[in-house]
């Protein structure tokens, strides 16, 4: 138990395997190349390193873009002084304000996800230009940033692209499965159940289809992969909105014949101690929950014939 804890607290996935060979050949290339400082190489591969092919273009689009604000901002701030060194009491001064610029500049051009690594590039760069570096020396850095981010997006690209197929079908299967319970303990045993651990794995289903329906250049995935996999995501959800619309009954209304019997057949059964207050409860009340409990059924069924495809 103890070996099963460690192995999921402490998880060694294709990721962090292709984010460590990026930095290794990237600092290989640097050291090859001769590059003053390798370390621009190893940054820009580790911030274009994503999960999905779509994800690591749009994340080295992002630090391309604001690695380039960082070296015209360090060089104009050089510029603005003369090419005369700063004195080490204004630099930290003058580098907040470069700070605030450059995430000024990041949240305007819709880059945040690059904001904190180009950030650090500028700092860097400020460092080293106002220490007597030439002003080309904040260029020169930022091309090596761009050969980083090259070299992450290439071994994203060809080692093993992302593709959470298996594991999203195992997910469709446990969602609609831990539903039933939930379902049988509202309608039958007349009980709220608590849906905090569905609905947090429903959202994080959504992402994971997010992130594999958003990929467009894995050819290990075809477009019907991504339209069934969203067929069945799109009856999950219809599965778990009916559900929320049952549990916010405050009446307990007794379910008619036809949706009794078909949630007999799927192996939730009534007990002596299920006690339905339909007496109680108005026309209405019997309407509402029939309708969404009818609603819950077919979508579980077609679900269930759409996984078996």
């Amino acid at each position: 138990m103890k070996s099963l804890v460690w192995h999921r607290r402490f998880r060694f996935g294709m990721r962090t395997a292709k984010t460590a060979l990026s930095v290794m050949i990237a600092l290989a290339v640097a050291y090859a190349a001769g590059s003053a400082y390798p370390g621009f190489m190893s940054i820009g591969a580790l911030g274009s390193m994503e999960r999905s092919i779509v994800d690591s273009i749009r994340s080295a689009r992002n630090l391309i873009i604001g690695n380039l604000f960082g070296a015209l901002l360090a060089t104009v701030v050089v510029l603005l002084f003369n090419n005369n060194l700063l004195p080490v009491s204004l630099l930290p001064i003058i580098t907040a304000v470069g700070i605030i610029l450059m995430l000024i500049l990041c949240n305007q051009f819709q880059i945040q996800s690059a904001a904190n690594l180009s950030c650090v590039v500028f700092v860097c760069l400020m460092v080293d230009i106002t220490s007597g570096a030439s002003l080309t020396y904040g260029f020169v850095r930022f091309f090596d940033t761009v050969i980083g981010v090259l070299i992450a997006l290439v071994v994203n690209i060809v080692i093993r692209p992302y593709n959470h197929k298996p594991r999203i079908y195992s997910m469709l299967h446990a969602t609609e499965e831990s539903m039933l319970p939930l379902l049988g303990e509202r309608v039958l045993r007349c009980r709220i159940p608590d849906m905090a651990a569905l609905n947090k794995t429903m959202d994080h289903l959504h992402r994971e289809i997010g992130t594999i329906s958003d990929e467009k250049f894995n050819s290990t995935l075809t477009q019907k992969d991504i339209a069934h996999i969203q067929g069945c995501e799109q009856l999950l959800t219809k599965m778990q909105e009916s559900l929320i619309c049952i549990c916010s009954l405050d009446a307990r209304p007794m379910p008619n014949d036809a949706n009794l019997e078909r949630l007999y057949g799927l192996g939730l059964k009534r007990t002596e101690q299920d006690n339905f207050l339909d007496g109680k409860c108005t026309f209405e009340d019997r309407t509402v929950l029939n309708y969404y409990l009818k609603q819950f059924l077919d979508a579980h069924d077609y679900l269930c014939e759409l996984l078996e495809l």
